[in-house]
């Protein structure tokens, strides 16, 4: 008798273990193919995990993932489901196709807001005279193109101009066209010249007028300055695009040309992803710092673009097209990537996919779904469940 009793205990003890491991493992309600040695929460949907009740019920919902992740290269035949119209509505469930899209490097760096000195426009004095009836006072002063920006009293443009009368009155062209080309080269504005000829009357004081729209950027006049031939009077600048002077590792640069696309945030300024153009790519490299520069050409209609401003660009390198699908479309499981494809009548079916890259929230598909395919994007934990 005393042999039979530890006989007994150690049969009771064997069958013990097993049961002691199963009552320790969890699962996912929503995915029972999720199974651990501990409590948590689902890492595909984030609910809570519940103690897995039976081994029973382990290897059934063990046999329904199986069949789901089969493929047609094995010939095993997938599991469908069937969901009517009004419920698809009702729990928006929505679907993308499967389609080729662009991916590339992106390369981050940092830049500054600059003027465009294409859109700088100088105001020089060609000839001795005085400034009168100044319009602009200070640098900042706003202008649009042709106003009056001062008036120039110069004894050698009176004389052109008298030259300019009498040509007219001989109605030689070849006289008149060489008296107009003297009072150019002597820097009257053409819209001055027309109205002398039309009225055939000499200004006393020549007008200048704006020939672009701008700010006053430099102001070296005041009313009655006495001007000199190469004297820069005043300067206007345009901002309606400004240049962004943008930092690149030297590592980068080969990699960039004038037809990759950049994008441009002004985090101080509230700007978000403007796109630019790479205008210049500057042909050295900075000894201290390693780094390239390149320029940039941004719209600025609205004038938020400030010069000096900080800038993060984005530049995007090595851009080639992949099959791809919207990142939110993949459910992950031990067995690997899987999707919901959507086919007709309002069946779907799960596949497992072979993923690739993953780039601006979409992921490169390398096996599991052709062009065209359909697959969901939302609501494919309900399809799951079922």
């Amino acid at each position: 008798m005393r042999q039979f009793i530890p006989a007994f205990f150690l049969i009771l003890a064997l069958f013990a273990v097993p049961a002691m491991a199963q009552a320790e493992q969890y699962t996912c309600p929503m995915h029972p193919h999720y199974v651990v040695d501990r409590p948590g929460t689902c890492p595909i949907c984030g609910m809570d995990l519940v103690e897995l009740a039976s081994e029973q019920e382990s290897e059934d919902d063990g046999a329904a993932m199986e069949s789901m992740d089969n493929s047609d290269k094995g010939g095993m035949e997938r599991t469908t489901v069937t969901i009517d119209p009004e419920t698809i509505q009702n729990t928006g469930i929505r679907t993308e196709e499967a389609q080729m899209a662009s991916f590339g490097t992106l390369v981050r760096s940092y830049g500054d807001v600059t003027e465009n000195v294409r859109l700088q426009f100088d105001i020089s004095a060609r000839v001795e005279g005085w400034v009168e009836d100044l319009k602009v006072q200070a640098m900042g002063d706003e202008v649009k193109k042709g106003d009056l920006l001062f008036n120039l009293y110069s004894p050698a443009l009176i004389s052109a101009q008298q030259d300019l009368i009498s040509a007219i009155a001989t109605g030689y062209k070849g006289r008149i066209g060489s008296a107009a080309k003297r009072l150019v080269s002597l820097g009257m504005q053409k819209r001055a010249i027309e109205e002398v000829k039309s009225r055939r009357k000499a200004f006393q004081s020549v007008p200048y007028y704006a020939e672009s729209d701008g700010l006053v950027s430099a102001m070296n006049v005041r009313d009655g300055t006495y001007a000199k031939p190469g004297m820069n009077l005043m300067t206007l600048q345009n901002y309606d695009t400004v240049w962004v002077d943008v930092s690149v590792a030297e590592q980068d640069i080969p990699y960039i040309t004038k037809e990759t696309k950049a994008m441009v945030s002004l985090p101080a300024l509230g700007v978000k992803e403007k796109e630019a153009a790479i205008d210049y790519i500057y042909p050295t490299i900075d000894r201290a710092t390693r780094t390239g520069r390149i320029r940039l050409v941004l719209d600025n209609a609205d004038g938020k673009l400030k010069p000096g401003a900080y800038a993060d660009v984005e530049l995007e390198t090595g851009v080639d097209r992949r099959l791809s699908i919207p990142g939110d479309a993949i459910l992950k499981s031990k067995d690997g990537d899987f999707v919901v494809v959507a086919m007709d009548q309002g069946r779907f079916q799960p596949r497992k996919i072979l993923a690739g890259l993953k780039y601006k929230g979409r992921t490169e598909v390398l096996d599991g779904l052709a062009e065209k395919d359909k697959v969901v994007v939302s609501g494919q934990f309900l399809i799951d469940s079922e």
